[in-house]
């Protein structure tokens, strides 16, 4: 997050994950903000004294103010990390958004705008803004990252989905009874009515990597797993997301585990289509009736216990 600002042949960066605060004083006074920041110089951390203009909106992009301007001249930034108390009349609004701008201290002429606001936050949300460099005393029950309605979670990475988190639609006590956890490739994909499935990584568009034959890792089956691997399925992906639960394929490459409590180990081109049944590795085995067992190698069958 940033925008670089150029002023006398000098370039500023704003990096501001920034916390705005407020705080209530006593009655009749102004309420008291508190504006913590990171300044960028020439992508460094800032050293020295800086003037700032901060000036509140009423949204993030309006071009009317709710007050005139505040300037803070001599501030000390230290290691990047900077601080501006003010005090403003702002608690009947409904929100509020800062704008800063900032020039070398003591220097003629105007501010150099950063672009972009940031809203600031009420007292009772300090403590949900997380510091990108750890944070303390924070209670689990109260303070966590996530959703509180029925929708996902989603982490990125290089602006690819790389963690997917989905609670279920199945409730105990009113909350879902448990989440399906998608790692690795944002293709991969637990389907639709599945409950307490578990993708670690791996997978694929079709056709993505240049060098291997890829497809996505995929589960239709309640509580079925895909640790990793490529193009590895989980489920019978027909009938109900009950009726090949539990099954699991460890790793390795386009290995199917299709029945009730199936296990794959890893390998490639692997089938276990009978339940229990189980393949610890190799290629282009079957392990199609129930409680049957390949161990490795190649183009093996087990056809029963």
């Amino acid at each position: 997050m940033g925008v670089i600002n150029r002023f006398r042949q000098s370039a500023i960066v704003a990096g501001l994950a920034a916390t705005v605060s407020l705080s209530v004083a006593q009655p009749a006074v102004a309420e008291r903000y508190v504006y913590e920041g990171r300044l960028d110089e020439f992508g460094q951390p800032a050293q020295g004294s800086y003037d700032f203009r901060l000036t509140p909106y009423p949204d993030a992009k309006a071009g009317a103010t709710l007050a005139a301007p505040i300037q803070f001249d001599q501030v000390r930034v230290e290691r990047g990390r900077f601080q501006l108390e003010f005090d403003a009349p702002l608690a009947d609004q409904d929100q509020v958004w800062l704008a800063l701008a900032v020039r070398p201290a003591g220097a003629e002429g105007v501010f150099s705008d950063l672009v972009g606001r940031n809203k600031a936050l009420a007292a009772p949300l300090i403590g949900t803004c997380w510091s990108s460099t750890g944070d303390s005393g924070s209670n689990p029950s109260s303070n966590f990252l996530g959703t509180i309605d029925a929708q996902p979670l989603v982490l990125r990475a290089g602006n690819a989905q790389s963690l997917r988190m989905e609670p279920s639609s199945l409730l105990f006590g009113g909350l879902p009874i448990t989440a399906n956890v998608i790692a690795g490739s944002s293709a991969n994909l637990a389907l639709a009515g599945a409950r307490g499935v578990v993708i670690g990584g791996g997978g694929a568009d079709s056709g993505a990597d240049p060098i291997y034959i890829t497809a996505p890792n995929r589960v239709s089956d309640d509580y079925g797993v895909v640790a990793g691997g490529n193009a590895n399925q989980a489920g019978d992906e027909a009938g109900t997301a009950g009726d090949a639960a539990f099954a699991t394929v460890s790793g390795g490459h386009f290995n199917s585990a299709t029945a009730f409590f199936s296990v794959i180990a890893g390998g490639s081109n692997n089938r276990a289509t009978g339940q229990f049944s189980s393949i610890g590795g190799g290629k282009g085995n079957f392990a199609t009736a129930s409680g049957s067992f390949v161990g490795s190698g190649e183009e093996n069958t087990a056809a029963g216990v």
